[in-house]
């Protein structure tokens, strides 16, 4: 008998195209224009508006909630783009708008955060929510997820950055006259050869494998506050066991947090900008780490 052994990134590739047919019907039914897919497999939507007699007769207004359920966080926060939701629906950026209105007329949408598009960093659009627990305030939502700790996040990855680079360049040590230090040669995560005396470098291994678990949860932690903060979902992403151990294998490589900061900020401000679904499993970034080795 034989048995055909597939590899771990052969098996993501399959679910992934798997579950990129599943948001979307077939193509003699399907009325999206420009291919547009949606964001994930699901949505979580109102269960009232099951029962809600105004829905009879306004079937695209239900739709339109579904299809801002599908862009909306656990709390029901979104940052709802116009033009792709009208691409998802078929309609036109105008019918979009009305049906927005008439949701937020019946009590099912609320705009609790204007837009600015002269704001440089951060979401320009306007923050709107789902009404899914009346009980929690507007406040209490844009505390967690205004565009101002968005921007104090972006910003604080830029600096650390940019501390981290000014650090780089002066972390060689220069060997004394009395006592000269041998240098060695090693092998950088980025594939380039450097030179530093052996003390620096057993401190830098001994510090990247002490809390590997700490910083592999660290990881995870990140990923999903940068996928709420700039896409407002997190897709079909969900922390587990299986996640927290590729992390944890992408930590034991040598990659650093703050590393992995960067990489993943860069990463899902592309697909914020592409409008496509981020990476549903960290063991993308396991490959894009090693690639670039």
């Amino acid at each position: 008998m034989n048995v055909v052994y597939m590899r771990d990134k052969d098996i993501l590739e399959e679910r992934k195209k798997a579950r990129e047919e599943i948001t979307k019907p077939d193509a003699e039914y399907n009325t999206a224009t420009n291919d547009r897919t949606a964001p994930a497999a699901y949505f979580i939507g109102p269960s009232r508006a099951i029962a809600d007699a105004r829905f009879r007769n306004h079937s695209s207004t239900f739709l339109m909630l579904c299809a801002l359920a599908l862009y909306a966080n656990k709390a029901g926060t979104l940052f709802p783009n116009q033009k792709t939701i009208a691409e998802l629906l078929g309609k036109t950026q105008q019918a979009v708008s009305r049906q927005m209105k008439l949701l937020e007329e019946w009590g099912y949408v609320k705009k609790i955060g204007q837009q600015n598009r002269l704001r440089k960093v951060g979401r320009k659009g306007a923050t709107w929510r789902i009404i899914y627990d009346p009980g929690v305030s507007d406040e209490e939502l844009t505390s967690k997820m205004v565009n101002k700790v968005e921007y104090l996040e972006t910003q604080e990855a830029s600096e650390t950055m940019k501390k981290l680079s000014t650090v780089a360049q002066h972390q060689v040590v220069k060997p004394t006259a009395k006592k000269r230090q041998k240098k060695e040669s090693y092998t950088t995560s980025r594939g380039c050869m450097s030179e530093q005396q052996r003390e620096v470098v057993s401190n830098v291994l001994s510090n990247d494998n002490t809390n590997t678990k700490e910083i592999s949860k660290e990881m995870v932690k990140w990923y999903i506050t940068t996928l709420d903060l700039q896409l407002g979902t997190r897709g079909q992403f969900r922390w587990d066991e299986r996640q927290e151990a590729i992390a944890e294998d992408i930590a034991s490589t040598g990659v650093t947090l703050d590393q992995w900061k960067k990489e993943i900020l860069q990463s899902i401000m592309w697909y914020k900008k592409e409008e496509k679904q981020p990476p549903f499993s960290l063991a993308f970034y396991k490959d894009a780490f090693n690639n670039k080795r």
